[in-house]
């Protein structure tokens, strides 16, 4: 009976060894989401000082990695878009990475490569604040 005691003693005390290290992990992870997402408000809150607004002349795409800004495409770049005639991935890219005002790229390019569909909702974003709306959008999107 004692080695089953002593099997039980031990197995409670690796549960909460690991319970522990997943609330210290929980609490880091806190923080630094906190951290990003004041990152994230202050870098709207600049553009807003700058007089640009929200979803008229930037927009701000969430991902957990925080969050990817662009504004809103020059003609020259939303025509070559246009005239693509496809929203496939090259596409997408060539419209969202002029159009990216934060974070750096460097940063952009590791939350593309983390959340691939990033660039997706991106390109959504961009074309939105070019004066597309989804219905037009989404006929786009089909007859790729």
């Amino acid at each position: 009976m004692s080695d089953l005691y002593e099997r039980l003693r031990a197995a409670q005390q690796r549960q909460r060894e690991a319970e522990e290290a997943i609330k210290e992990k929980t609490e880091e992870e806190q923080v630094k989401e906190a951290e990003q997402k004041a990152e994230d408000a202050e870098a709207v809150a600049d553009l807003r000082q700058q007089g640009k607004r929200l979803n008229v002349d930037f927009a701000a795409v969430e991902t957990p990695s925080g969050c990817v800004i662009v504004g809103r495409p020059n003609a020259v770049v939303y025509r070559a878009f246009q005239d693509a005639g496809k929203f496939d991935s090259e596409a997408q890219e060539r419209l969202v990475w002029p159009c990216v005002l934060y974070p750096e790229k460097a940063q952009v390019g590791a939350i593309f490569d983390e959340f691939p569909a990033t660039v997706t909702r991106c390109a959504a974003a961009v074309t939105y604040l070019a004066g597309m709306r989804n219905d037009e959008l989404q006929g786009k999107l089909t007859s790729s």
